[in-house]
């Protein structure tokens, strides 16, 4: 089906910009040049036209191949088929936390609790949404909590401090009191069973980011983006110069590889943050050149 839909969305190319074009073999390097061209600049079907050019690609030459023309030189390079786009990690500045936080506050009290509770941890929502009563235990003087994760179905433990203690403490005080019998950190209004929903804590945000006028950074309202807090979690991480290994063990990795987005949100934050001096920098040595 993928193949077909790439020949197809070809073809439709050719007929309004090469209708004399009757057969594959008559394609040349020119034809796909000009298509990838339009691809790239004119095309807004689609974010990425990455696995079309593939697929077209493996039609073209073997229909090429099978033709009764002999041997033909490939149409398309090794260059033409875009690299997958890499993973783009956002995350809050300390101003919009704050901001974010003075007024999640002021939401349902549940609902606060999990928000900054998941701030604490590092954790995915999901994560935190899932955690057992319990989920905190002592061991060798220190108190850790064990988080099990929803997506990769893997289990990991971390420390935490006292008012981390106290906070799910207090969730878990405040379930018991409406739901005895549930097994959950913070469990669901009506199947005390099943753990809170996603759902409610989308909207409760929602409802505080719009009540309150919310607006990131560049004057934007903010979004529902209960990933960021794991992603600010990351960064300052790295902001505190702390290794890659322990990075990935804190978020509950299975291994280093993902620590580098982490690393790149930082400089990413340094670079913003020391853009004046280093104007104001750049000011100085050319005034000092154009002295010499």
């Amino acid at each position: 089906v993928a193949e077909i839909t790439a020949m197809n969305r070809f073809c439709d190319y050719l007929k309004a910009e090469f209708p004399k074009v009757e057969s594959i073999t008559e394609i040349n390097r020119e034809i796909i040049e000009s298509y990838l061209v339009y691809l790239g600049t004119e095309a807004t079907s689609r974010k990425s036209y990455r696995s079309d050019i593939f697929h077209m690609k493996t039609i073209v030459d073997l229909a090429r191949r099978m033709s009764d023309k002999g041997e033909m030189p490939g149409l398309f390079l090794i260059s033409d088929i875009p690299k997958n786009p890499e993973k783009l990690y956002i995350s809050y500045s300390d101003e919009e936390l704050m901001r974010l936080n003075r007024a999640i506050v002021t939401a349902d009290v549940q609902v606060a609790r999990t928000l900054i509770l998941q701030q604490m941890l590092g954790t995915r929502i999901s994560d935190t949404l899932t955690l057992k009563q319990d989920c905190v235990f002592e061991q060798d003087g220190k108190i850790l909590i064990r988080i099990d994760q929803v997506k990769s179905r893997r289990s990991y433990r971390k420390t935490i401090s006292k008012d981390m203690e106290k906070l799910i403490n207090a969730a878990i005080e405040y379930t018991r009191s409406y739901a005895p019998d549930s097994p959950y950190v913070f469990c669901h209004d009506t199947d005390v069973k099943r753990p809170m929903s996603y759902e409610k804590i989308k909207y409760q945000l929602a409802a505080v980011i719009n009540e309150n006028n919310l607006r990131d950074d560049n004057g934007e309202l903010f979004g529902v983006k209960t990933q960021l807090f794991r992603h600010t979690y990351g960064r300052k991480l790295t902001e505190m110069h702390v290794d890659d290994f322990t990075i990935a063990r804190l978020l509950g990795h299975a291994n280093i590889s993902s620590v580098k987005f982490y690393r790149k949100m930082s400089n990413a934050k340094v670079a913003e943050e020391t853009r004046a001096i280093r104007q104001r920098m750049d000011g100085i040595l050319q005034r000092v050149v154009e002295a010499w």
